[in-house]
């Protein structure tokens, strides 16, 4: 079982509108393995056909922190893209702390990174241009829970790693 350890966390409210003055609670948090909570999830960065829901994707689908917007204001995003290719954006709007997510994911991306690349991937890609490709698709398959232990070993040694 993996344990994930906790890098950042934010909880903040959103207040839409002077008169109406609606509000909407938001909340992000970043793991060694997974960043969620409660954002504006959209399939633009601008915020186009977005909804506010709960949201859960590994670190390994993080693109990056990116300057996003929402209702024409600048908001810091999440940019997602999974191995199946579905793009996300998942957008904090009135975030107040917008430094310290990026600082955070990038923090957990780098992690992610030291602990999943594997040491014999520069031997391997001198036997094979594109085995560092490979192993990193195999790396994100196992994070992701759809390789089984076994299934990524089995595969690595096909690489010859």
């Amino acid at each position: 079982i993996r344990a994930e350890q906790g890098i950042y966390a934010k909880d903040w409210t959103y207040k839409e509108g002077l008169i109406v003055k609606k509000t909407e609670d938001f909340r992000v948090n970043v793991t060694n393995a997974r960043v969620n909570g409660i954002a504006v999830i959209s399939t633009s960065p601008n915020g186009m056909n977005a909804k506010i829901d709960n949201f859960n994707h590994y670190i390994g689908c993080v693109v990056g922190v990116e300057q996003g917007s929402y209702n024409n204001k600048p908001a810091p995003m999440i940019h997602i893209k999974t191995p199946a290719g579905m793009e996300r954006y998942l957008i904090f709007p009135q975030m107040p702390d917008e430094g310290g997510l990026k600082a955070g994911v990038d923090k957990a991306k780098a992690e992610k990174m030291a602990g999943g690349a594997s040491a014999a991937a520069p031997a391997a890609a001198a036997a094979d241009p594109n085995a560092a490709e490979k192993l990193s698709k195999l790396d994100l398959l196992k994070a992701n829970g759809i390789l089984t232990e076994e299934e990524y070993r089995r595969e690595r040694a096909k690489l010859g790693i």
